[in-house]
This record gives C-alpha cells, structure tokens and sequence, in this order.
C-alpha cells in the first residue's frame, strides 16, 4: 500500500527555513500558484554530534538516504478571510501530498497567484509542472 501521509519531515516549519527559501531559492509562476524553491540542504555530520563528547544528540534522526520534497504554505491576509485562506491551504496540502514522491527534491513554498480562485484540480496540475520548471532552472544555476 502506497504511503500518502504528510509527516512532519515533509513540512517547512521554522522562520529560518522559510527565509532561505524566499531568499536564495528561484520563483516560478503560473496563473493559480506561485513556486519558490530551492535545493534541499543536508545537515552536516558536525551539526548533528554532541559537541562535548561527539556522540549525537537524542533528538536527531538520521537523515534519509534520497532526500523528499519538504512543503512551505505563505498565504497573505490579502488573500481573502480566514475560511478562504484555509481553503487554499488544505488544496495545496493535498495537492503536495498526493504527488510528492514524483516531484523533484527541493524545499518549496506555495503561495496562491493574486486573484486566482482555489480550485483543486487547477492546483494539482499546476503543481508539478511548476516544480519540474524550478528544478530545471536551479540545474542553470
């Protein structure tokens, strides 16, 4: 049976993370969504021991062998009220989701494009096509 959660490793969730998304990452856009992406950065071996006796800390895990896409969600108050706001999230969410394990590994951040409407299968097609997009344009890099 084919995993299809969305764990927390699959999400951006520190300001940190978002910030080198937004600042060194490539933007791509279409008429429902806007892509920042960027490749994903391996923590080094060093900053994940303990720096006191070199064994590593409790809370690290180890990394995984092929790294997967991680997913940031910016949506602007602009965007509408909180129900519309939420409603982009979760379409986005699902849309990631389902198709995660085909898109290119990069960190990610979906915001929707200005007066675009959240319609599902309009996210869903946009999606990938705009990750393979900002994959080959971080490849010109």
């Amino acid at each position: 049976m084919k995993d299809e959660s969305f764990p927390a490793s699959a999400r951006l969730k520190s300001s940190r993370e978002f910030e080198r998304v937004f600042k060194h990452g490539v933007v791509v856009a279409d008429d429902t969504l806007v892509l920042h992406a960027i490749p994903i950065v391996s923590d080094s071996p060093s900053s994940l021991t303990n720096q006191e006796n070199g064994a590593p800390p409790e809370d690290a895990r180890p990394a995984p062998q092929t790294p997967l896409p991680r997913l940031g969600i910016s949506i602007s108050k602009r965007v509408g009220n909180a129900p519309l706001r939420n409603r982009w999230k979760r379409l986005i969410r699902e849309a990631f989701r389902k198709q995660r394990l085909q898109m290119p590994a990069c960190d990610y951040i979906v915001r929707p494009k200005k007066d675009a409407t959240p319609d599902y299968e309009r996210i869903y097609k946009s999606l990938p096509i705009l990750a393979k997009r900002a994959a080959k344009r971080l490849l010109k890099r």
